[in-house]
């Protein structure tokens, strides 16, 4: 019995003594091949195992120091890609092509940054979310969930990009704006301040969401139409051309805003309704049905 307990103990502490090499191994190496930054030196890695899709002996981008890239996790610095002064790298995280990772930026879980994104400041990219192509993320920005940020698209201060939204082209989004959900922002529109954008939503063009105006649904506003204030649109409600919707109005159902016609005030519109040409609907007006409202008309209760 003596002799059986010291045989299990023997073995734990084999098996711990084991597990502690393992965990001071250390994942890459910093090579000599350098590459000289704005008076900083960045050093580029060099895996010592063989872990994900990385093999030994496999030479990965550039970092500044250890404290750039985890020695724990698959994370991983491939190809061109830099990542220096205080971001760091580290969970399952990929950085990819000519990416740069700078400032106090951290990416971590399962998060994506490749092609010739940068993502700088106190920005943060986690969970499954992927920054691609020339796109920036900077400030104190938060992409994560299943988003990307996608196309040369930016993202900045503190704004937040989360579930499977979709930010791409030369859109900006930007101050306290959030785009979640399936919600898309795309071509040159932007959205900013305290704006949401959320549902199955989609901003095209040159469109503008801003103050503390909603967008949700199935809602599309494009062109160069501006929604502010505290305005809604929402349903399959749809906004084009140059139109401007703010104050407290509402624009909901299957409603349509085209041209340079504007709604204002405690305004609703909605149902199949169609405002057109010049018009502005204000004050309390409630346009609803199958009513149209063209041609320089003015509807103000």
């Amino acid at each position: 019995m003596e002799e059986e307990e010291f045989l299990w103990t023997e073995h734990a502490s084999r098996l711990i003594e084991t597990f502690n090499l393992l965990r001071e191994q250390k994942k890459y190496k910093l090579t000599d091949d350098v590459l000289e930054l704005d008076e900083r030196v960045l050093y580029r890695i060099e895996a010592l195992i063989s872990f994900d899709d990385v093999k030994a002996g496999d030479r990965g981008g550039f970092i500044e120091s250890e404290s750039n890239l985890s020695q724990d996790g698959n994370a991983w610095i491939y190809d061109s890609a830099m990542v220096y002064e205080r971001a760091r790298v580290s969970g399952n995280a990929k950085i990819r092509d000519r990416a740069v990772v700078y400032g106090d930026a951290i990416i971590y879980d399962d998060a994506v940054v490749r092609g010739v994104g940068k993502v700088f400041g106190r920005a943060k990219i986690y969970n499954h979310a992927k920054v691609l192509d020339f796109s920036h993320v900077y400030g104190r920005a938060e992409v994560y969930k299943y988003a990307m940020v996608h196309n040369g698209a930016t993202v900045c201060e503190r704004a937040k990009i989360f579930d499977n939204a979709k930010v791409s082209g030369e859109a900006r989004v930007y101050g306290d704006a959030m785009i979640y959900d399936d919600a898309e922002i795309l071509g040159s529109a932007e959205a900013g301040d305290y704006a949401k954008i959320y549902n199955h939503a989609r901003i095209l063009d040159s469109a503008m969401i801003c103050d503390n105006a909603e967008v949700y649904d199935s809602a599309m506003v494009c062109g160069f139409s501006k929604v502010g204030r505290n305005a809604k649109v929402h349903g399959m409600a749809t906004l084009y051309h140059d139109v401007e919707v703010f104050g407290n109005s509402e624009i909901y159902g299957k409603a349509m805003v085209c041209e340079d016609a504007k709604v204002c005030g405690n305004a609703k519109v909605y149902g199949d309704a169609e405002i057109s040409g010049r018009a502005i609907v204000c004050g309390d007006a409630e346009i609803s049905g199958f009513t149209k409202i063209g041609e320089q008309m003015k509807v103000c209760n």
